[in-house]
């Protein structure tokens, strides 16, 4: 389905080139014949393939779809992975029947455009006992990819060069793509949700989203409350270290050796061995100046002497 600001571009541009046709199919094959490309200063337009755009919008479950380069449509691979074995067992006898005399033929990659869709040859080398010999593996990749309209409403699911289904999300979200591959996108608060390929062959994929996105939102909201607690408990916790004072036994509870602790304090803080040693306990330095040196074993250090003076207090 064509937005209708879209249909108005095509029509003032058949207009403009002096076309005679009237109906929208007439000015489309119009400016497909005289290869007329829609401005690019118009606001938000949108270059898209008027002939793919119909021929995926008339296709019908086993029609032959070959997509090219300069479509207009956001393209992702999907692999074979999320269909039945049948695809890829069907896909691999071809292969065999192009190359008869090969044995080692195995499936390939998924590729979005059909022209990358051919058997591709790899050369390795054998091991063991066979070591010095060459060989070859051939991979046959296929075309299979998902193909979402320029509206972001609608999605076409493309496997092994044949056209599948249609999917429409649900109300209020749109199809989109990003390096993690398609997922859908909510309009009210750009919240996306990426899930597994296969759900798009389902019969309940939509009720599969919503839930998807109800999860999603609980996650976050219950992220936002844990990030909130520890924000205000990091703030209770560098407002009482004021007063408190971290010991040798305070550092050896957090996992700090002795000779190590004692050598941190001599460097760090100008301290001697033999006042640390014989104060034991009773020798302690501020939480605030060893909080200063930003080092990760004397932070441990500092919150277990924290954790001792709060239960004392409680």
């Amino acid at each position: 389905m064509i937005n209708p600001l879209l249909k108005k571009r095509i029509r003032l541009l058949a207009e403009k080139h002096n076309s005679k046709a009237t109906t929208l199919s007439g000015q489309i094959k119009f400016r497909t014949k005289k290869k007329i490309k829609l401005a690019k200063s118009w606001p938000n337009a949108k270059i898209i393939d008027c002939k793919l755009h119909i021929q995926l919008d008339s296709a019908k479950s086993g029609d032959e779809i070959e997509i090219k380069k300069g479509s207009g449509y956001k393209l992702v691979a999907l692999d074979f992975g999320f269909v039945s074995g049948k695809e890829k067992q069907d896909r691999l006898d071809e292969a065999r029947r192009r190359n008869p005399r090969k044995k080692n033929i195995g499936c390939g990659s998924a590729k979005i455009y059909a022209e990358n869709a051919v058997d591709r040859e790899e050369e390795f080398r054998y091991k063991g006992k066979f070591s010095g010999y060459k060989g070859s593996y051939i991979y046959a990749d296929y075309q299979s990819c998902a193909a979402i309209s320029p509206s972001g409403i609608t999605c076409c699911v493309i496997v092994g060069s044949s056209f599948v289904k249609r999917i429409k999300v649900p109300a209020g979200t749109r199809f989109a793509k990003d390096n993690l591959g398609i997922h859908v996108v909510r309009a009210s608060d750009k919240m996306d949700f990426h899930f597994l390929p296969k759900i798009l062959l389902d019969k309940d994929f939509c009720a599969q989203i919503r839930r998807g996105l109800v999860e999603k939102f609980k996650s976050n909201q219950k992220a936002k409350k844990a990030a909130k607690a520890d924000t205000q408990f990091e703030k209770t916790f560098q407002r009482q270290i004021r007063s408190t004072y971290v010991s040798l036994e305070d550092s050896r509870r957090a996992g700090n050796c002795v000779e190590g602790s004692i050598a941190f304090a001599q460097r760090k803080f100008g301290s001697s061995r033999e006042d640390i040693v014989g104060g034991q306990w009773l020798y302690t330095v501020p939480a605030v100046r060893v909080m200063a040196t930003q080092d990760p074993r004397a932070v441990r250090a500092v919150r277990c002497a924290w954790q001792r003076e709060t239960t004392i207090s409680i």
